[in-house]
């Protein structure tokens, strides 16, 4: 399955509606890298990039840099504001402003998902 570069998002599935905001997927074009800057918006969000695995961002208290390399495609849930820490049994003061790999936050989740999952499963 080829994505066509850009961003797109899907509201949660019902099951999760009351603590996530939505599925989102970020496909930076093949032919060149892009500096991002990420807002601020009192979430958490759960990503998977091919080649690092699941990493956990925010929530930012100002603007933050992005740098990613041509042909990345990001997957994410965000979670509604202030439900991110209890999701991960984590509190949010620990992920104030960070990046964090999954496996760093959550030595019990490392591997999921696995940072070698082929694009069309991520993406499935």
């Amino acid at each position: 399955m080829a994505w066509a570069p850009g961003y797109r998002e899907w509201g949660p599935p019902a099951a999760f509606s009351s603590a996530l905001a939505c599925l989102w997927v970020r496909v930076i074009p093949s032919h060149g890298a892009t500096q991002a800057l990420v807002l601020p918006d009192a979430c958490v969000d759960l990503m998977w990039q091919e080649g690092r695995g699941a990493f956990v961002a925010g929530p930012d208290t100002g603007p933050m840099p992005a740098r990613l390399a041509p042909g990345t495609i990001l997957v994410g849930a965000r979670f509604r504001p202030g439900a991110g820490g209890p999701a991960l049994g984590v509190p949010l003061s620990e992920m104030l402003n960070q990046r964090v790999d999954l496996p760093d936050l959550r030595r019990d989740l490392a591997g999921l998902p696995p940072a070698a999952l082929v694009r069309a499963r991520a993406l499935g």
